[in-house]
């Protein structure tokens, strides 16, 4: 399992610093932070030079897809971080897995037959150490999300969550580390897990996800 402190740490802080600068309650403030762009096409691509570059940063749109997820669970105890989640869901949506080798954009448009293979490689996300970029960023899918263009929509991510709710309903405390919920139990209870029932009978740490 991937180590995601650091990066929650980080985003936490450029969520709440581009909320402070910029507060978006409705529609209309979102509409308005997009006006700088031409149309929605022309922000997403904005996020790709923003956010894609070649070097190993040693993050990719998976690493947004797992602090998505994280942000989303998250939400279950401080009841503020799924607007991060969307947010950053927004993001990734947004951005490829892979470009062509000199770093653009892979074409999105029909392949002739007789036309070369594109070659691809591996697209990496910046660091959230550069935060010119990342506030920018950070704007554009705050914005994306108010919208609702890509809404969270991961189902095991949301079952899990709803089990949370449950367990949390129950006065059971847990906390939340890299994506993942570690509950401490004292007592016997069923926990759903992935749709899923587990019974939990030896008081230890559980961790599910």
């Amino acid at each position: 399992m991937q180590d995601l402190t650091d990066q929650v740490e980080k985003l936490r802080t450029i969520f709440i610093r581009s909320s402070t600068a910029v507060p978006m309650a409705d529609e209309a403030d979102a509409n308005e932070v997009l006006q700088r762009y031409r149309n929605i096409r022309d922000a997403s691509d904005r996020l790709f030079d923003l956010l894609i570059v070649l070097e190993n940063t040693g993050q990719t749109v998976n690493t947004l897809r797992a602090l998505s997820s994280h942000f989303f669970l998250a939400n279950v105890l401080d009841m503020a971080s799924e607007p991060i989640a969307e947010a950053l869901n927004n993001i990734r949506a947004c951005l490829p897995g892979v470009v062509q080798a000199d770093g653009n954009k892979i074409p999105s448009r029909p392949i002739e037959p007789s036309a070369p293979a594109i070659a691809q490689v591996d697209a990496f996300v910046r660091h959230f150490d550069n935060e010119t970029e990342w506030q920018e960023a950070m704007l554009i899918g705050r914005a994306l999300a108010v919208l609702k263009q890509y809404p969270f929509s991961n189902a095991q991510t949301k079952a899990v969550a709803d089990a949370a709710t449950r367990v949390k309903r129950l006065g059971y405390s847990f906390s939340i580390h890299s994506g993942k919920y570690h509950l401490v139990d004292a007592d016997l209870f069923i926990l759903a897990e992935n749709g899923h029932s587990r019974r939990c009978v030896t008081p230890t740490t559980w961790v599910f996800a």
